[in-house]
């Protein structure tokens, strides 16, 4: 059931069995588990059901150091969180990241990656992937080619769920499940606690209507950089969660640069290798990483690559494949007559899309364009990174964020 802070009366007695706060990936998914297993919930959220730039003001902060434009971009305080805009791309962690690594300091974690493998099979269901193909061989042997050959490299895919958005695909919790009550508008502002146990949370819309949320227990999903924030502000500076001096500390998000251009001297053998595959309804990306052996020898991080094929009907075949994506998964009233008929014009185009998707289950990437060795990196588990607190305050009071 969905209610909204801006509209409903005070909820001051309702009482939940667990009070998640933020309907993003994480809270959507874990209030979607909670109420399978017969608990009720209170899932809270800041903005709307749709992204809405009022709503985006709390996230303006301050960026010192190294220019970062992800504390801005790709975050989206709505149901869904920033699942709103992302791709909908996933990909496990290695084996490799799990264990301690002399040349990495801070590196290990004190479980191996075997106690997470029922967490992940239940994460891929939960992603909509449920049917996809999970061996990275047996994606290439559906297509009916043989996984590629690379000397010294590791060929591997990430998978891309079929529905990005999780405020779509699990609407029915979020609006028919009685034990789910999501409140939208409802950002948090103050918690209420006392011998280090959460009594409640105090709410408020931007229009300054109150509320408190009670609960027997509390998750926070408010994601990386707000997360921190919330935790950080001068009324919470008494808390548990600062004793260990990490707080905010070691921030990370995806590194990814061009790393060189390609010229093949096989072009079709560039394209079956990297172009994506579409196979049973799944999108798969083919990718290269590091080999363990090869980063202990050369004492870098986990280091891995894609190819990216750059040309000028680029953004004609963006524009093309959302409004083919609305259409087949039924959301016509999203596409605007002039998308229809844009697709219309560029009809040759999307043809040879369609061929290429529909009889060779591959992505059409017209030669002549420039090809980039996308790298992407892992970051260090000490990273010199950090969120603290500006001295200016957002439009609920808050103290904004400073990300170095």
């Amino acid at each position: 059931m969905m209610r909204d802070l801006e509209h409903g009366a005070p909820v001051d007695q309702q009482h939940a069995d667990v009070c998640i706060v933020g309907a993003g990936a994480a809270g959507i998914l874990l209030a979607s588990e909670l109420a399978r297993r017969g608990k009720s919930v209170l899932l809270l959220e800041g903005g709307g059901r749709d992204v809405e730039e009022a709503s985006q003001e709390p996230y303006q902060g301050e960026v010192t150091g190294v220019k970062h434009t992800g504390i801005h971009v790709g975050r989206f305080r709505a149901t869904g969180g920033s699942t709103n805009r992302w791709g909908g791309q996933i990909l496990e962690l290695d084996d490799l990241d799990f264990q301690k690594r002399d040349a990495v300091p801070g590196s290990g974690w004190p479980i191996a990656k075997s106690s997470l493998t029922p967490h992940y099979a239940r994460a891929i269901e939960l992603e909509g992937l449920a049917d996809s193909t999970l061996d990275d061989d047996a994606v290439w042997k559906e297509i009916g080619l043989s996984t590629p050959g690379f000397s010294d490299l590791q060929p591997f895919f990430s998978r891309w769920c079929p529905e990005p958005n999780f405020a779509r695909l699990h609407r029915d919790t979020l609006e028919s499940k009685p034990a789910v009550t999501v409140w939208l508008h409802a950002n948090a502002v103050n918690i209420l606690w006392d011998d280090a146990r959460f009594r409640g949370v105090l709410c408020r819309t931007l229009s300054g209507i109150k509320a408190t949320f009670t609960a027997d227990e509390f998750v926070f999903c408010l994601g990386g950089i707000e997360s921190s924030r919330f935790f950080l502000q001068p009324r919470a500076a008494d808390g548990p969660w600062l004793r260990s001096g990490l707080l905010g500390r070691y921030f990370q998000d995806h590194i990814i640069c061009a790393g060189a251009i390609i010229e093949p001297n096989d072009q079709p053998g560039i394209h079956n290798a990297f172009d994506n595959v579409f196979s049973r309804g799944y999108k798969y990306q083919p990718k290269l990483r590091l080999t363990p052996a090869q980063q202990a020898a050369a004492g870098t991080l986990n280091v891995a690559a894609t190819v990216s094929f750059l040309g000028d009907s680029d953004q004609i075949l963006a524009q093309l494949k959302e409004t083919a994506k609305r259409l087949l998964r039924g959301r016509w009233r999203e596409s605007k007559p002039a998308d229809i008929l844009y697709a219309l014009r560029h009809s040759p185009l999307l043809a040879r899309q369609v061929y290429r998707y529909s009889v060779q289950h591959r992505a059409f990437n017209p030669p002549g364009g420039i090809i980039e060795l996308l790298v992407h990196c892992e970051q260090e588990p000490e990273s010199r990174s950090t969120i603290t607190l500006a001295e200016s305050r957002d439009s609920l009071g808050l103290l904004r964020t400073r990300l170095n």
